[in-house]
């Protein structure tokens, strides 16, 4: 399928492309979010696919150059500039939530193996991510040290 796509990609014109060029956190990259209808004689193949969608990410990280070029099916027709967002979008829930869960709290070697009790725990630290960022840390890391030293006040608090 991905090579199919690249070749109808470079073979063909695309319908539309949104360019967008971004420095943070020390990269500096270059999106070209390209949409492509689906040819006639794949539609029956792909059943409900509209478009697909090819993302080339080009820029630097570290002062090291690199290039990135990934493709997605849609099942509906939208603009290059609506399909640029909701793709960011869902990178910032992966690195703003998914990632913090992972690495931060462990959630991926988690001792807990009981279906119910993962989710229990999974939507406990969910909690607690919230609540640091509502009380304003930007690093949880910094946030979980803030309460580790509070946390002797606790029995205090309860009496």
């Amino acid at each position: 399928m991905y090579n199919r796509l690249e070749e109808i990609a470079h073979n063909q014109i695309s319908d539309q492309e949104d360019i967008r060029t971004e420095t943070s956190h020390g990269r500096q990259v270059t999106r070209t979010v390209s949409v492509f209808r689906i040819p006639e004689t794949l539609q029956e193949i792909w059943i409900s696919s509209q478009c697909f969608i090819k993302v080339e990410r080009k820029g630097t990280r570290k002062n090291k150059p690199y290039h990135q070029i990934v493709y997605y099916l849609s099942s509906c027709y939208q603009t290059a500039q609506n399909f640029s967002k909701k793709i960011q979008g869902h990178w910032g829930i992966e690195n703003q939530l998914h990632w913090v869960k992972d690495v931060i709290f462990s959630e991926d070697v988690s001792p807990v193996h009981h279906l119910q009790s993962a989710v229990n725990f999974s939507v406990l630290k969910t909690i607690c991510l919230n609540l640091f960022r509502l009380l304003g840390f930007l690093s949880v890391t910094e946030a979980r040290r803030w309460l580790g030293e509070r946390l002797w006040l606790l029995p205090i608090l309860i009496e």
